[in-house]
């Protein structure tokens, strides 16, 4: 199969400016509309702005939950999520009562809770310092004394096993969270690697060239 990124569109996601970050590296990607169009890529991204709830909800009427499934679990293509595409991995949702999430790994997805500095505030918007990532080859080249991603968040992942190796960093904001996971062929990233400058091209590029 050629080499291609499918862009999942639909009502929720950040797509524009995912697709200036790609245009600008010269990567071939597809807007996925529609479920089969995701059986002719290689890698899938689901970006994510919005609710937890909504955005299932959106993936499920439009049709893409069994191709997701089909593609990401069977198929093992590569899957990257971002911001609540990267919640929605997960078993559930607290935002808004309780949804389902995905389920491809075990974990949940609350609202951020210790914020004792006055300082911080929800929801979490800016720059901030990703910790322990040298464990993924997807952030080949980021910096040592800039690892600096663009968050724009007020919930968090909790509740995902550290023995299994899933994680891949953590960031602190208030408290400390999980900012990247990697499971078998399924990555996800709290941050938006499409608004953070070289750290995210590099970032994108890394998973363009995943084999």
């Amino acid at each position: 199969m050629k080499k291609i990124i499918g862009l999942i569109d639909y009502s929720y996601g950040n797509t524009q400016s995912i697709c200036n970050a790609l245009n600008s590296l010269k990567i071939d990607f597809t807007l996925c509309s529609s479920a089969k169009e995701l059986d002719l890529c290689s890698h899938i991204i689901l970006p994510g702005v919005g609710s937890f709830t909504a955005t299932m909800e959106s993936l499920d009427q439009l049709g893409f939950l069994p191709s997701l499934n089909y593609n990401v679990l069977n198929k093992k293509k590569f899957f990257l999520g971002i911001c609540v595409g990267f919640q929605v991995i997960f078993s559930e949702g607290r935002e808004f009562g309780v949804s389902k999430g995905l389920g491809w790994v075990k974990g949940n997805c609350r609202k951020i809770s210790k914020i004792n500095d006055k300082n911080l505030i929800l929801p979490h918007n800016g720059w901030n310092e990703i910790q322990n990532y040298d464990n993924s080859k997807l952030f080949y080249k980021t910096k040592k004394n800039d690892s600096n991603f663009y968050f724009n968040h007020s919930y968090i992942v909790t509740g995902v096993k550290k023995e299994e190796n899933i994680i891949c960093c953590h960031t602190e904001y208030g408290e400390k969270f999980v900012s990247a996971i990697q499971y078998e062929n399924i990555f996800g990233v709290q941050f938006h690697p499409e608004k953070s400058q070289e750290n995210g091209l590099n970032f994108l590029k890394n998973f363009s060239k995943l084999k």
